[in-house]
């Protein structure tokens, strides 16, 4: 059958082979440099001294064949740039494809990273959420809270929480642009003796998604063990850190206010429990007068005494023969 067009009945057809002559491809024009994971090496011919170098290029979901010289030794999975310019042809097998290769050699290797949001999976948490109000009940101390802010979110909580000693927590003025100086502050602040909670408040702007969105943050916070609290600036995006914190507060200012309230609660149940103390002081030391008081006044009343028998055995038979000698006078005389 000819390779040209033929006809089969009203209809106009083309033969794979007149299909793949029409195809025109674009590629660019000199040279290109392309990086990824060789996934596929052989070389030809297979003897002892090989003339070429095939294989595969691959990264994400797409590959790339290539051909590189002998001497360049790539091995399989390992990361490469390589460097030549592209040869686009019709592939062997007659397809109405083509075939995209890269001919040139390896200009280096490069380092590959797992991508934000894939390092495994989150620790699990095994404390349940505590709230900052039970939190500062338990701890009964503000200063059990360290602190990751920045200058402006800092000033907020001392202004809108008026607690003075707030200004005797830990703290870390930390960078909120740069996820690997805050996991190291983190860090640092977690090793400061008497640290039992953390707090991280912002006070607003761009790139909230840098910590608050940041899985590696996240894994860092949930693996210090200790209940943390959330207060990054923004009052609508639910970030990564807000959905496993214990507790998120919108801006540092209502932060501020929690912490305010919940300090002058603790204030309140400590004075009811040093009033407790002392009416049960009381109660007991009432208690013991009373005793006292029922004492002195058993010992103040005299018992009465109670008369003792004198009369012995021989009174007693005497009485009683009196009144046999009544009795037999009186019936001899009557």
């Amino acid at each position: 059958m000819s390779s040209e067009l033929v006809m089969d009945g009203s209809v106009q057809a083309l033969t794979p082979e007149a299909l793949i002559r029409l195809l025109r491809v674009a590629g660019p024009s000199g040279a290109v440099t392309v990086k990824g994971v060789v996934t596929r090496v052989t070389y030809w011919p297979s003897d002892e001294a090989p003339k070429h170098c095939y294989g595969v290029l691959t990264l994400g979901a797409a590959s790339i064949k290539f051909r590189i010289p002998p001497e360049a030794g790539v091995r399989l999975d390992e990361p490469v740039v390589l460097h030549g310019t592209l040869e686009i042809a019709p592939t062997n097998e007659g397809k109405a494809t083509h075939e995209v290769k890269l001919v040139g050699d390896v200009l280096g290797t490069w380092l590959p990273r797992k991508p934000e949001g894939h390092d495994g999976p989150l620790p699990v948490r095994e404390a349940p959420p505590r709230s900052l109000g039970d939190f500062i009940a338990q701890q009964h101390d503000v200063a059990r809270l360290g602190f990751l802010v920045t200058e402006t979110a800092w000033n907020d909580l001392l202004m809108t929480s008026q607690l003075n000693d707030l200004r005797q927590c830990p703290q870390r003025r930390t960078n909120f642009t740069r996820a690997d100086i805050f996991i190291g502050d983190l860090k640092s602040l977690c090793e400061t003796e008497g640290v039992y909670g953390i707090v991280v408040a912002r006070g607003g702007g761009d790139a909230l998604d840098t910590i608050g969105g940041s899985l590696p943050v996240l894994k860092a916070l949930i693996g210090t063990g200790l209940p943390f609290y959330v207060a990054m600036g923004h009052a609508n995006d639910m970030l990564l850190v807000d959905k496993y914190a214990d507790q998120t507060f919108a801006t540092p200012s209502s932060l501020g206010h929690a912490l305010a309230v919940a300090c002058h609660a603790l204030e309140e149940r400590r004075a009811l429990d040093l009033q407790h103390r002392q009416l049960a002081q009381r109660n007991k030391q009432l208690e013991q007068d009373a005793v006292a008081l029922r004492e002195k006044i058993a010992g103040q009343v005299a018992p009465v005494p109670v008369a003792k028998n004198t009369l012995g055995w021989r009174d007693v038979l005497i009485g009683v023969l009196l009144l046999l000698f009544a009795a037999v006078v009186w019936h001899a005389t009557h």
